[in-house]
């Protein structure tokens, strides 16, 4: 039986590599009777969505002369 510490390591394992079968078999029956890392796994796809988002946004330029001063005269 997987604990779910070893189902929250597949979680964020399977974001960079492929599961191995016997993984994908256990994970997919301890998820099937714990609603935690089901819930789990829901947060971390939102998570990984969210960051992917604002990853491929530019951030947006502000002019801001006073906020420039003083940060040059705290570097000082």
């Amino acid at each position: 039986m997987l604990t779910c510490q070893r189902a929250t390591e597949l979680i964020e394992k399977r974001n960079f590599q492929e599961l191995s079968f016997v993984d994908k078999i256990q994970f997919k029956f301890h998820t099937k009777i714990c609603k935690v890392c089901k819930g789990y796994e829901k947060q971390s796809a939102l998570f990984d969505a969210v960051l992917k988002n604002v990853s491929n946004q530019k951030a947006p330029f502000i002019e801001n002369n006073s906020l420039k001063e003083k940060i040059l005269k705290t570097l000082k």
